[in-house]
């Protein structure tokens, strides 16, 4: 209902007063991977689908361009800043939620290329992509820091939450093993940009897509190996990378490619800093301690066993 009136406005863009609430949108998207999972998506009247996927394209241009560590100087005291920054992790969030109901509609409803819009789909991974660069990796990264970062603001120290998923009592702004984001906002929006990978992945999986949208799935997939602090994303990025690797064979040498790229242009001091950690060997059932191979290794063995046919045939000497 709330769409439908929505729709009636003209213009390119909405306004932000008009745009649906946060937890709507959450609602929505939620309910609309239900719908694809239970094949009723299919039911709803094609025109109206695509409505839905003009609207929530309008909701992800509301959040185009923010930057989080660029303050207005309009905001004159820190209350005011603090306000701001508020409101745009607000616009984020909801403009992250649309972006959820836009690809359960393209790649979880089971309608085929007719849900298949690329220019809302370049919309949707235009926002992953800025968001992770200019407002995630910044902050977990030193070398993706382009402008000086304000001074982080003190938080109770049950906002304090690790990356890795564990919450942190103590008041610390860094922990000594791994990194924590000392921003309540900031870390709910990581944990968004890292289901909204893992959605990419059941798109890339289902639908026939066009090389202009599999270059840049694929980009976003491999981009987070190189950002230090970054297991909970990567874990998203693996499984969009390795269907991308497993359907389309003519992007393989391409992934392989930009790896090896982006590995050739990290400095030799970091390069051995990425390091997955090996864990319980799956017949012995021992625990490898201490044992670690290069994240780039674990990425390619993890993309080359994508694509491996094991035959189950026996052969003339069994």
């Amino acid at each position: 209902k709330h769409i439908s009136l929505r729709q009636q406005l003209t213009g390119d863009e909405l306004k932000g007063e008009c745009l649906l609430p946060s937890f709507q949108l959450e609602q929505l998207s939620t309910e609309s991977w239900k719908l694809g999972r239970v094949g009723l998506m299919s039911r709803l009247h094609t025109d109206t689908l695509l409505s839905v996927l003009s609207c929530m394209q309008r909701h992800i241009s509301d959040a185009q361009g923010i930057d989080l560590s660029a303050v207005p100087r309009t905001s004159g005291s820190p209350a005011e800043g603090k306000k701001w920054r508020a409101l745009s992790v607000e616009r984020i969030g909801r403009a992250t939620e649309a972006a959820q109901t836009i690809l359960a509609i393209s790649g979880g409803s089971g309608l085929g290329p007719a849900m298949v819009v690329e220019e809302i789909l370049e919309t949707v991974l235009e926002h992953a992509r800025f968001h992770l660069v200019t407002n995630i990796y910044s902050e977990m990264d030193p070398s993706y820091r382009y402008t000086p970062q304000e001074q982080e603001e003190e938080v109770p120290s049950e906002f304090v939450i690790h990356v890795g998923g564990r919450v942190s009592k103590q008041k610390t702004a860094k922990a000594k093993k791994g990194f924590s984001f000392n921003r309540w906002d900031l870390t709910l929006l990581y944990f968004k940009l890292a289901e909204l990978l893992e959605s990419m992945s059941v798109l890339a999986k289902s639908c026939v897509l066009t090389d202009t949208l599999v270059l840049q799935l694929s980009s976003l997939a491999l981009k987070p190996f190189f950002v230090e602090n970054n297991s909970t994303l990567q874990l998203s990025a693996l499984k969009l990378a390795r269907n991308i690797f497993s359907k389309y064979p003519k992007h393989r040498p391409l992934m392989l490619e930009e790896i090896f790229q982006s590995l050739a242009k990290l400095p030799s001091s970091k390069r051995t800093l990425r390091t997955y950690h090996l864990g319980t060997h799956a017949e012995s059932g021992e625990e490898s301690q201490g044992k670690s191979i290069q994240m780039v290794t674990a990425l390619v063995m993890q993309l080359l066993q994508s694509i491996a046919v094991v035959s189950r045939e026996k052969s003339h000497l069994e």
